[in-house]
């Protein structure tokens, strides 16, 4: 079971970071003209990093949420159908759940933020 959740878990960080990757390439010329108007390479790969940690705690807090939400319902069926014993699920819960987001938020935004410091001004406006 661990397998595949871990499994499970491993997908759904390759689709997110292909997805915020594929976002990050569309607007190349974007951060081209940041860095043309006086943001700088730190400022620029933070801006990448916030988007990434702002994407991924979006959609983990409404995984949380949704989680808490049913969990009355899910932890009386595994006690009833399955006889496996339920406590209420404490803050440990809630600072992992953090935790993997941004750790997911690194994972995704870290190669694209240093991407962005590398890229020169003149290839990012051509578009290459």
């Amino acid at each position: 079971m661990h397998a595949v959740t871990g499994a499970v878990l491993f997908t759904l960080l390759l689709l997110t970071g292909n997805t915020m990757a594929q976002g990050f390439a569309e607007r190349i010329p974007e951060r081209a003209v940041l860095k043309t108007v006086g943001f700088g390479n730190v400022r620029v790969s933070m801006l990448l990093l916030a988007e990434s940690a702002i994407v991924c705690m979006v959609g983990g807090l409404v995984g949380l949420l949704a989680a808490w939400a049913g969990r009355a319902a899910l932890l009386q069926y595994l006690w009833h159908h399955l006889g496996i014993p339920y406590g209420q699920p404490g803050a440990q819960v809630w600072l992992e759940g953090l935790g993997g987001m941004l750790l997911v938020a690194l994972a995704v935004g870290l190669p694209s933020a240093r991407r962005a410091q590398r890229l020169p001004v003149v290839e990012a406006l051509a578009g290459r």
